[in-house]
C-alpha cells in the first residue's frame, strides 16, 4: 500500500510537490517496524506499485485520446485541468492533453482567454454528407423592366436578360411610352401621339400586366371630315420566358378601345395579340419567327421573321421583317449602355370615328419609317430613345365610306422609352 503526501509552500513563486513513501504496512513507528519480519523484497514493493500505477495511468490517457480524437489532433495547447493558485495568485498551472508535464503559466497570459478556451475538449460531431447543402444555380430573372421609384434612385431594380427585352419589343405595341410627332408639313395629313404606359402588377415575371393610354392629335385629311382627336385605352398581358438554353418565347394579348368617343359602338373595340419564338443558333446568332395580329381593316397582321446577329461586342445587326436595325455601342458604364442606331419600322393605328351625317366608320393610318437615333439601355431594363427619320408610303383608309388618301412623305420625331 502506498500513501502520498502533497506539501505546498505558499511562500515560493512555484508549487512544490513532495512524495514521501512508507513501508508496505503504512506505519512509521520504529519500534513497530522492528517487530515486523524481515523481507528482502519489501523495499521493492513500493516501486512495483508505482510502476503499476504509471501503466494504469497510460492506459487511461490512451482511452481519453480515443474518446476525444480532435483533442489529439489539435496542436494548440488548451488547458483543461487547472491546479490551485498560489497565495499571491501569481501563477497558474495548466496540464495539456497528450503530455505528462505540468507547466506553470503566468496568470496574466490566461486572464484574457475566453471561458470556452478553458473547457475540456468536446467530442467531434459527425457531419452527414447528405445534409450538406450545395448552392443552387441562379434562376434567370425575367421580371419586367421599370424605373426606380422616386427617392429610391440608389436602388437598382432587377432586369431581364438583354436578349429577352430586345425580343419582346419586336411584337407590335399599340401605344409606347413616348411622344411621337409626324407633322403635316406640305402634305394633307399629320398626327401627333402622346402615349403613357404603366405597369399594373409590379415586377413579377415572367407574366406581367400593363396599362396604356394614347392621345392622338390629327391634322387632316382634306378628303374626309374626321375628329381632331382620337384615343387609345387598353391593357396588355405579356408573357416572356427562356424555355431552355436554346429556345425562348414571348407572347402578348391586348384588348383596347380605340375611338374618338363620338363613335362608341363596337367599332372601337379591338383585340390585338402576338407571339414569337427565338432559337439560339450559336453564340452570336439568334433566329426569330412570329406574328402580330393587329385587328385592323387596313393591316390585319404583321409577320416577324429573320435573324439577330451580334457582329462584335459593340455592333449588333437585326436582319428582320418588319424591323431591320443596325446598332453601334459607343459608351458603357455600370448604369447604362449608349447605342447609336438606324432602323426601319411600320407606324400608324386604327380608330372608330364619327364622320359627317353621323356615319360610324373605322379609320386606319399606316406608314413606313426609316429613323436614326440614340438609345440608352438602362440597368432597370428600359430603353430610352430619341430618334428622327423619314416617313414614306403613307396611306389613310376608311372601312365604310369614301375618303381613302395617300399623303406625301414627311418626317418623324420620337422621344420616350420602349420595353
Amino acid at each position: 500500500m502506498l500513501n502520498a503526501q502533497l506539501t505546498e509552500s505558499w511562500g515560493e513563486p512555484n508549487k512544490e510537490f513532495a512524495l514521501t513513501t512508507c513501508d508496505g504496512w503504512g506505519y512509521k513507528s520504529p519500534p513497530f517496524r522492528e517487530l515486523l519480519p524481515t523481507n528482502p523484497l519489501r523495499p521493492m514493493r513500493g516501486w512495483f506499485l508505482i510502476v503499476c500505477l504509471l501503466c494504469w495511468n497510460s492506459n487511461v490517457r490512451a482511452d481519453a485520446l480515443n474518446e476525444f480524437p480532435s483533442a489529439a489532433a489539435n496542436s494548440t495547447p488548451v488547458p483543461w485541468a487547472i491546479e490551485s493558485l498560489t497565495k499571491d495568485n501569481a501563477v497558474q498551472a495548466a496540464a495539456f492533453p497528450g503530455g505528462d508535464d505540468v507547466v506553470s503559466v503566468p496568470e496574466d497570459d490566461l486572464s484574457g482567454a475566453a471561458p470556452e478556451a478553458l473547457d475540456p475538449p468536446k467530442r467531434a460531431e459527425r457531419v452527414s454528407v447528405s445534409t450538406v447543402e450545395t448552392s443552387a444555380e441562379p434562376e434567370i430573372d425575367l421580371r419586367p423592366p421599370d424605373f426606380p421609384l422616386d427617392g429610391l434612385w440608389n436602388e437598382v431594380e432587377p432586369s431581364w436578360l438583354n436578349e429577352m427585352i430586345d425580343d419582346h419589343i419586336l411584337l407590335w405595341q399599340n401605344v409606347t411610352d413616348s411622344m411621337t410627332t409626324v407633322p403635316r408639313g406640305g402634305t394633307d395629313f399629320g398626327i401627333t401621339t402622346l402615349g403613357i404606359k404603366f405597369d399594373l402588377t409590379g415586377n413579377h415575371g415572367p407574366i406581367w400586366l400593363a396599362g396604356y393610354f394614347g392621345w392622338n392629335f390629327l391634322s387632316g385629311p382634306s378628303t374626309a371630315a374626321v375628329p381632331a382627336q382620337t384615343y387609345d385605352l387598353g391593357v396588355e398581358l405579356n408573357y416572356s420566358k427562356q424555355l431552355n438554353e436554346l429556345w425562348g418565347m414571348c407572347l402578348t394579348v391586348s384588348p383596347l378601345f380605340a375611338t374618338d368617343f363620338a363613335n362608341n359602338s363596337s367599332d372601337g373595340f379591338r383585340l390585338t395579340a402576338g407571339g414569337l419564338f427565338t432559337f439560339q443558333a450559336d453564340d452570336v446568332t439568334r433566329l426569330v419567327a412570329g406574328l402580330s395580329y393587329l385587328d385592323r381593316p387596313d393591316l390585319p397582321f404583321l409577320p416577324i421573321a429573320g435573324l439577330r446577329w451580334a457582329v462584335t461586342d459593340n455592333v449588333e445587326m437585326d436582319i428582320l421583317v418588319p424591323t431591320p436595325k443596325l446598332a453601334w455601342r459607343f459608351d458603357q458604364n455600370e448604369d447604362r449602355e449608349a447605342w447609336l442606331y438606324t432602323a426601319g419600322e411600320v407606324g400608324g393605328g386604327s380608330w372608330a370615328v364619327e364622320r359627317e351625317n353621323q356615319l360610324n366608320d373605322r379609320m386606319g393610318y399606316r406608314d413606313l419609317r426609316w429613323v436614326c437615333g440614340v438609345e440608352s439601355r438602362q440597368v432597370s431594363g428600359s430603353r430610352r430613345v430619341l430618334e428622327a427619320g423619314y416617313v414614306f408610303d403613307r396611306k389613310i383608309s376608311f372601312q365604310r365610306g369614301p375618303g381613302d388618301e395617300r399623303p406625301g412623305s414627311t418626317f418623324v420625331v420620337r422621344w420616350g422609352r420602349l420595353y
